[in-house]
């Protein structure tokens, strides 16, 4: 079979546009695309962008989604941060009965040892409005109270990254937290790491680290389910009341104790 030069180069421009392709659709663990929609590689293990449903559109474990029928509701005409989002929300006129969370399966899905916990949220309320005492839950894993894992806002002002095991610990070593002052329709990206191989878990807010303390693993077996947007205890407990967008789970600490770069003026919509 003779191949001309029309045909070896018709081929070459065919192999380079193979190879564009799975280069832009598979980044390294230390390249981080924060001004788009995350994309799965070798560590992610959890990844929902909730533009068309609120199933997760990768997971290594069971990708369905678990609430209550009528309570949840994602956003429209491009209301997400990337898309469209999930309105955790528990307010009448946004969903037919209130807001609980959306619930996923552990198994597979979460690792224990090392991985971080990243999502996009822009708060339906000025934080600085608060003022009873509750809290806005991002994420919940527990097992009672004494073996928890927890990202939420407090009522104070302040982002926690909360993990407990076997009750052991104070709130000193236990919490991650970083003041912040977000006022309604703002994204921000958050970022939970820990790692037992280095003994730590890190807190970062907006591609900012914010602050680092011991870790010394979960708690384990896990629970069966997590929980996006809610507390997992209780119906409507703490609802986060923001929408969220772009949540993964992987399992590597993604992030070192240092800044990663977001661009600024993609920030906010």
């Amino acid at each position: 079979m003779v191949i001309t030069k029309r045909c070896k180069v018709i081929l070459g421009f065919i192999f380079l546009g193979i190879m564009g392709y799975l280069f832009s659709n598979n980044i390294s663990a230390g390249e981080q695309e924060m001004t788009g929609e995350f994309r799965r590689d070798e560590h992610t293990l959890f990844l929902a962008h909730y533009n068309i449903s609120v199933d997760a559109d990768y997971a290594k474990g069971n990708s369905k989604a678990l609430a209550p029928a009528g309570s949840v509701k994602l956003t429209s005409n491009g209301g997400g941060r990337f898309g469209e989002a999930l309105m955790a929300i528990s307010e009448p006129q946004v969903t037919l009965i209130p807001f609980q969370g959306v619930s996923y399966e552990t198994k597979g899905n979460i690792d224990p040892d090392e991985g971080t916990i990243e999502m996009w949220v822009n708060l339906n309320f000025n934080l600085a409005d608060v003022t009873e005492e509750t809290r806005f839950q991002l994420f919940d894993c527990r097992r009672l109270y004494k073996d928890t894992v927890q990202l939420f806002i407090s009522e104070d002002n302040t982002m926690v990254f909360f993990v407990m095991r076997e009750g052991r610990g104070s709130w000193d070593t236990n919490a991650c937290f970083a003041p912040i002052d977000w006022r309604k329709g703002e994204w921000h990206h958050v970022a939970a790491v820990w790692s037992k191989k280095e003994g730590k878990k890190r807190l970062y807010l907006d591609g900012k680290f914010m602050t680092e303390k011991p870790f010394d693993g979960f708690f384990l077996p896990l629970p069966e389910k997590m929980f996006i947007g809610a507390l997992s205890i209780g119906q409507g407990n703490f609802v986060a009341n923001a929408i969220i967008d772009e949540v993964r789970i992987s399992n590597i600490a993604r992030y070192k104790k240092e800044d990663f770069e977001l661009q600024e003026k993609k920030l906010k919509k």
